[in-house]
């Protein structure tokens, strides 16, 4: 009779006859559970696959789920995990143009609300088509989907990179400007603290666009390649010639042409830089006359003048 579930294992609150006793009891074979740190107290957190088709399946998922959970680190969402698996089952059956739903309910664990009324579970509920498992699925096959963390100011939380953009992508949000805020996260280090790798992010985010419009990457390869090595050579030159402090400038203002897809803007910047320090015009005809080529090389190009020559450390974090 109690309505929320939240009885503390206490009898009192809860009298059931023997039978639903043992229903009740064998309900919790469904949950997945892993052991998670919030602040300095670590609480149990079960995951219940709202999958009510089939009861195989039920089983097969949450048994799947349970062995990925003993591999992830304190305080990882489980939402990797849930996507990575749903996508898989996808592909293994490979449904052509049906929606599956991701249903997981999490329910957390804390013993100071027990017998309340309080919500302790929030409900992850995502539809994914097909076209977006078979990106994903590439994806996680070739370790694409890009990790890291990004911290605003003012807020305690750590924003992780691979949830996000998988989530983004589920919603059919991802577009160009997601990348240039992960550019304006990285310049300004005293404002954002980050840590993940803009050439993944990159590769990551065209990878998107080119599926979504049933396009190849074969082209789009050669264009981040060329638009990664003219920045990368203009970054050398600044360096070399002891004029890195000029860097930042001229990356806020490509940015800013990127962000409004100002093609005459960028072109003119882009030319002057070049030609001031002998370096090939690598800007093509194809960039030229069409808009997803030019925002591909000016990111790439970006993510050259970015780029950091010396440790592995510094190589990784803007490879």
């Amino acid at each position: 009779r109690n309505a929320n579930w939240i009885w503390g294992y206490k009898t009192s609150k809860l009298k059931v006859c023997p039978m639903c006793a043992l229903i009740y009891n064998c309900a919790f074979a469904s949950f997945a559970y892993t052991l998670r740190k919030v602040g300095k107290k670590y609480l149990n957190y079960f995951y219940f696959p709202n999958e009510n088709t089939d009861l195989i399946v039920l089983f097969e998922i949450v048994t799947r789920f349970n062995l990925e959970l003993e591999n992830i680190k304190d305080n990882t969402n489980p939402l990797y995990i849930m996507i990575k698996q749903l996508v898989s089952r996808i592909m293994a059956e490979q449904l052509k143009k049906i929606n599956e739903n991701l249903n997981f309910i999490e329910i957390v664990d804390n013993p100071i609300l027990a017998g309340q009324s309080s919500k302790v579970y929030n409900v992850y509920n995502y539809n994914i088509d097909t076209d977006i498992a078979e990106f994903l699925d590439s994806q996680f096959k070739s370790d694409g989907v890009p990790k890291g963390f990004y911290k605003l100011p003012h807020y305690d939380t750590y924003y992780k990179v691979d949830e996000e953009l998988l989530k983004l992508s589920i919603q059919r949000q991802i577009d160009y400007s997601i990348l240039h805020r992960y550019f304006a996260y990285a310049l300004n280090p005293g404002k954002y603290k980050t840590g993940y790798s803009l050439s993944k992010i990159v590769r990551f985010v065209f990878g998107y666009i080119k599926k979504m419009r049933g396009d190849t990457m074969e082209k789009s390869e050669n264009i981040i390649i060329k638009g990664f090595a003219s920045g990368v050579s203009v970054r050398d030159k600044l360096v070399k010639k002891d004029k890195e402090n000029q860097i930042n400038g001229l990356v806020y203002g490509f940015l800013n042409d990127l962000k409004i897809a100002d093609r005459e803007k960028f072109l003119d910047k882009y030319i002057r830089v070049v030609m001031s320090h002998n370096l090939p015009n690598l800007f093509g005809k194809e960039e030229m006359l069409d808009k997803d080529c030019f925002l591909q090389f000016g990111y790439s190009f970006v993510n050259g003048l970015m780029s950091h020559k010396g440790t592995d450390k510094t190589k990784n974090n803007n490879e």
